[in-house]
């Protein structure tokens, strides 16, 4: 019974996120999990009620890897396993805390134990923040709001507070000191959240129009580089179509497969597209930088064509952008073709120039690491700007994981947050996690959106 209760909270906590949207379900949903491993009999056995959960919670967060089977085969099976199974050992640090404290103490602790164990599974190279349990309640805008001094991991711990409580009333009725405590720290959290949210908006010196070109190209012709010419002219053609007084126009990550901020041919043209635009460019683009390293980037062009300035990404994804213990794996992933070469990553990242503004720059899954978006926002950032390529992903629910980070992290810095991705989602996120504007999958479509800038 144990473990059908274990496993049950993974799915009541998968169910949490996108694509069913249950949000509702993540503040009864570690219940189940948490009954169960108050009652395991001995260590052990509270460990595989610890994996029994994570595996089942982590598969089903993570199932939309699954969709790159197209490009990596029964390889991407394998990695979609092992990333559930390595997401899952971190929950065994709060189990092995979990037991070592009493039983008067422990279930206070739980919340603290969980959002630890939450950073600590979003730190480092191979960090993951996806699954973080406050990201499920993105429609929940009035709790939401403890993100801007605590970020995702406040949240978490709110929903984590409100489960422990409920454990607790059915497993020591007669204690009640943690649910009325739980009970004044959620009350306070939506008064407050509620005031936050319905604060008049301060006045603006400017709006800022903005077109993003969601050009909704096939991964596999995206990649082809015969097909190379043909997707530069559909990005022209859509950007001249964008209407007028638009002053900044944005194409998505690697929008065209070439160096086309360093191309004779391309250059040139990017050039008479700002000009004859009157726009600001921020484009996608490789990016040739210092010793000849690649680097996955953003260039913003005026329209007088100079090149203001190059944001180049940080963060890389495991597997996707470089390959991890690279003389170990090489060998046995070779066969795949998508880990011949490898993007550098780019630890003087600068801010984003458009014209008088400045904008915090982030390409692709950038968005989901909380520190890295707060280290690039500062007192002159107008808004946060994130161009991604989510093809890859298809109609699966990472996309929407995707949209979901950037709404934290809209309300974690209080600032506008833009994100452009070739196949969407694509659109405007006020500072308070309000959806301004938002475009369709898998669409071929200019999304202009308007932001308020200082």
């Amino acid at each position: 019974m144990s473990y059908i209760l274990a496993g049950l909270s993974g799915i009541l906590l998968t169910l949490s996120f996108p694509k069913s949207g249950l949000w509702w379900l993540a503040w009864v949903g570690l219940v189940p999990f948490f009954l169960a491993l108050a009652g395991a009999r001995t260590s052990r056995e509270a460990y595989r009620l610890t994996l029994v959960f994570g595996l089942v919670y982590f598969m089903g967060v993570f199932f939309s890897i699954t969709s790159l089977f197209r490009f990596g085969g029964y390889w991407i099976i394998t990695g979609w396993l092992l990333l559930a199974l390595f997401q899952s050992l971190f929950l065994l640090i709060f189990t092995g805390a979990f037991i070592r404290l009493g039983k008067r103490f422990r279930f206070a602790a739980v919340p603290f134990l969980w959002i630890g164990v939450e950073w600590l599974r979003g730190w480092g190279p191979l960090g993951v923040s996806i699954g973080a349990v406050g990201y499920s309640q993105t429609p929940f805008l009035p709790i939401l709001q403890v993100a801007s001094f605590a970020q995702v991991y406040g949240v978490s711990f709110l929903v984590v507070l409100t489960n422990v409580a409920y454990a607790q009333l059915i497993l020591e009725p007669k204690r009640r000191k943690l649910p009325l405590a739980a009970l004044f720290i959620i009350t306070t959290a939506l008064v407050w959240g509620n005031f936050a949210l319905s604060r008049p908006e301060e006045g603006t010196a400017k709006v800022l129009t903005v077109a993003l070109i969601q050009s909704n190209i096939d991964q596999f012709d995206r990649m082809n580089p015969r097909l190379t010419d043909q997707n530069y002219k559909l990005h022209d053609a859509m950007s001249r179509q964008a209407g007028e007084k638009i002053d900044l126009i944005v194409w998505p990550e690697t929008a065209v497969f070439a160096y086309i901020a360093q191309n004779d041919l391309y250059l040139p043209k990017l050039r008479e597209l700002a000009a004859e635009t009157g726009a600001y460019l921020a484009v996608g683009t490789a990016y040739f930088g210092e010793g000849k390293r690649s680097y996955n980037s953003i260039v913003t062009i005026s329209p007088s064509g100079e090149i203001l300035s190059y944001y180049g990404k940080e963060s890389l994804v495991p597997f996707g952008e470089y390959l991890p213990l690279r003389p170990l794996l090489y060998p046995l992933l070779r066969s795949t073709g998508y880990f011949d070469s490898e993007f550098s990553s780019d630890e003087k990242a600068c801010p984003l120039v458009i014209g008088s503004f400045e904008a915090a720059g982030a390409v692709c899954f950038e968005s989901t690491v909380p520190a890295l978006i707060k280290k690039r926002v500062n007192g002159r950032t107008a808004f946060i700007l994130t161009v991604t390529n989510d093809a890859w992903f298809g109609s699966s629910s990472a996309p929407d994981l995707h949209w979901q980070a950037g709404i934290l992290r809209a309300v974690e810095n209080r600032r506008y947050f833009v994100q452009l991705g070739n196949t969407g989602i694509s659109g405007l996120i006020d500072p308070y996690g309000q959806v301004i504007k938002q475009s369709e999958l898998n669409k071929r479509e200019v999304v202009v959106v308007k932001i308020p800038v200082r």
